[in-house]
């Protein structure tokens, strides 16, 4: 069983002085939705171990500084992941990151999970991203970007 945790990874690079962000589109069968890496908690990580690990699975980056962010969010067990969890599990927390990469890099996305991947600026990630949690941590990456 998964622990009712989950990730959310926003990687970015900067292309001629503009930020990107990465995004990645499920397979029709998940959704066909565009999102970050996300990934759930097994029972022997930490949040930072599952970031790291979801990282190098659904885009083959390794070695990049993952930084949390300040952001948590709890939200209702959807009905497609419920058979994750005991039947005692009814919320997920899910806790963010950001993490940069160099300009060059292409991710290697698994087919499994994903069907493409586009760089984007964070407003037309903003359009794309279909849950309003993923925006919400996304703007808190971005804000936190900006500011330094």
């Amino acid at each position: 069983m998964r622990k009712p945790t989950q990730v959310a990874i926003y990687i970015y690079r900067t292309v001629n002085g503009a930020r990107e962000y990465l995004l990645l589109k499920r397979i029709a069968e998940a959704g066909g939705f565009w999102q970050g890496v996300t990934g759930g908690v097994e029972d022997d990580e930490t949040v930072l171990q599952t970031a790291i690990r979801e990282l190098r699975e659904e885009t083959g980056f390794v070695d990049t500084v993952i930084v949390q962010i300040d952001y948590r969010r709890t939200f209702p067990v959807p009905a497609s992941m419920q058979h994750y969890f005991s039947n005692n599990i009814t919320n997920l927390t899910e806790h963010a990151f950001h993490t940069g990469v160099a300009p060059d890099v292409t991710p290697v996305i698994d087919s499994r999970e994903h069907s493409e991947y586009l760089w984007v600026g964070y407003h037309q990630a903003v359009e794309m991203l279909k849950y309003p949690g993923n925006i919400e941590a996304l703007t808190i990456c971005e804000k936190e970007l900006n500011a330094r």
